[in-house]
């Protein structure tokens, strides 16, 4: 067998396959030879991922192009390819596949490479919020206090928004503080909490410190708009915190005026009113200052004395008082006329609207003035009296006389305490007679009188006194022992001689003279020793009638 020919074969693999060696065996016997060769794959065809989506305006997303081959292979071809946006409004692309928004809308994503294409859908929504910052990022507050936190957000398009009234509000430790929905925090107590403020997933928080409450405000209180001339004035300064409490603060400020010449204040906050005029008054502590304006005007009442200051009045007669008003600024002022009067035991004194005191009984009550609701009194003490009447008997056989009558005022009974004095005021004699309601007794001067004196020897001249008593109160009407009270009415008939031994009449009604409490001891204690030591001498008789 002969080899006609030389026979020759070539093969091509495409990239990727494994060649193998053809060995051809020629049945002739003749030899032959084989040329392998290699060809690389092919890109057939193109994807771009994602293929559909949404991003916010202001974000980019990065897409990648995959390019599948001849042979079944695929390879990132996103640096290879051209990237192009449908429209460059909404989205632009960057060489390497990034997608960046720029307005609201769609655009088709496109990758090119030669011939073939690939396209994806972008859609590009709204901004949405990517970070939020609370401001202040940490708040001190004092307990009762408000203070109001914002959130600002940041969007995907690089814009700020106020969204405090949008995001939510909340707290971990609520006894701590509060935040309410428009993101006001109130301090509670003393601490600490957290405050965080979310939109969806995002976040921030903010720290709060809850510290004891402060003092926010001073308030002065004088107690009436105007304080009268030369008056002094406790002012209140009273301090508000912020948890709502209040505290007296008038020790501890420190007192201001701006006119001294017109009211000085004292450390305690004590105002004195110095001059007519207006004066800004502050009262401070630390930083904190309260300011009023008070005003001086005319000095007014405050109090009233009534003169005499300690009154006296004889029974049945009279005693002007006069009321004395003592003014802010020391002076005083006549009020008697425009002084409401009145007395506490009508029976005792009697008083007119013009402040006359009449003793009506003996005894001691309260007299009052008032004068613009201001009040002043005294005890106005009604004196006993005691008649007086001299006596000068004549030699010859007439004699004079005393009458004493019982006017009926207190309706009972009286005692005529009856005391006889020599010229030299030494009791010569003394006894105590009944007078019956409008009764008359008559007593004889030389019989009744001074026939009895405790020295043996009558006085040729001298003087009667006449105290009355209420019967009821003095037992048997004993002249040593007895309170004076009520009053009599006396008489005594004087006989006078001229040049011709004639006598003319005439009557005369007893003197009244007040009677003190030692003058009325001196009488008792002088009786009392004439009736204990006299044995019978000093004692004067009663005369008729009753």
């Amino acid at each position: 067998m002969t080899c006609s020919s030389e026979r020759r074969a070539r093969f091509a693999f495409p990239s990727g396959a494994t060649p193998y060696l053809l060995i051809l065996v020629l049945l002739t016997g003749c030899g032959g030879s084989a040329t392998l060769s290699y060809s690389p794959p092919v890109l057939t065809s193109l994807e771009v991922t994602p293929q559909a989506s949404t991003i916010a305006l202001g974000q980019s997303v990065q897409y990648q192009a995959t390019g599948v081959f001849s042979d079944g292979t695929s390879r990132d071809e996103t640096q290879t390819v051209t990237w192009k946006s449908g429209d460059a409004s909404v989205v632009s692309l960057d060489t390497s596949g990034v997608a960046t928004s720029h307005s609201v809308g769609t655009a088709t994503i496109t990758a090119q490479s030669s011939d073939l294409s690939a396209s994806a859908s972008l859609s590009v929504s709204k901004a949405a919020i990517a970070s939020i910052a609370i401001s202040p990022s940490a708040l001190i507050l004092n307990q009762g206090a408000s203070a109001q936190l914002k959130a600002t957000a940041v969007e995907t398009d690089g814009s700020k928004v106020d969204v405090t009234n949008s995001v939510t509000w909340t707290i971990d430790q609520k006894q701590v503080a509060t935040v309410a929905g428009t993101g006001t925090v109130s301090g509670m107590t003393a601490g600490t909490a957290t405050v965080t403020a979310s939109v969806g997933s995002v976040v921030a928080t903010c720290s709060v410190t809850v510290t004891p409450p402060a003092l926010i405000s001073i308030s002065i209180q004088a107690g009436e708009s105007a304080i009268p001339l030369g008056s002094v004035t406790q002012l209140k300064a009273s301090g508000t915190y912020t948890d709502g409490t209040t505290a007296d603060l008038t020790k501890s400020s420190t007192w201001q005026s701006d006119l001294t010449s017109v009211i000085q204040v004292s450390t305690g906050g004590e105002a004195h009113a110095m001059s007519l005029g207006t004066a800004t008054i502050s009262a401070s502590t630390a930083s904190i200052v309260g300011k009023a304006a008070l005003t001086v005007g005319p000095p007014t009442l405050v109090s009233i004395a009534i003169s005499p200051v300690s009154p006296t009045v004889a029974l049945e007669s009279s005693l002007q008082l006069t009321s004395l008003g003592v003014l802010t600024d020391g002076t005083t002022k006549n009020l008697t006329s425009q002084s409401s009067w009145m007395v506490a035991d009508q029976s005792i004194v009697r008083i007119t609207g013009t402040g006359n005191a009449t003793g009506q009984k003996v005894g001691s009550t309260v007299v009052t003035a008032t004068s613009n609701g201001i009040a002043g009194s005294a005890t106005l003490v009604v004196q006993p009296i005691a008649l007086v009447a001299y006596f000068s008997p004549h030699s010859s056989a007439a004699d004079g006389t005393i009458r004493i009558t019982n006017p009926g005022g207190t309706g009972s009974d009286l005692c005529a305490m009856i005391y006889v004095f020599d010229k030299d005021q030494q009791m010569s004699e003394c006894c105590g007679c009944t007078l019956t309601p409008n009764g008359l007794r008559t007593l004889s001067l030389t019989n009744d009188l001074i026939s009895n004196p405790l020295t043996g020897v009558p006085p040729t001249s001298g003087t009667v006194m006449l105290v009355t008593s209420d019967a009821a109160n003095t037992s048997s009407c004993t002249p040593s022992s007895f309170s004076p009270d009520g009053l009599s009415v006396a008489w005594a008939t004087h006989l006078y001689y001229g040049t011709s031994n004639v006598a003319a009449i005439s009557e005369t009604e007893f003197s009244r003279t007040p009677l003190p409490a030692t003058l009325a001891s001196g009488l008792k204690a002088q009786c009392m020793f004439i009736e204990q030591l006299g044995s019978g001498q000093g004692v004067c008789t009663c005369g008729s009638g009753d």
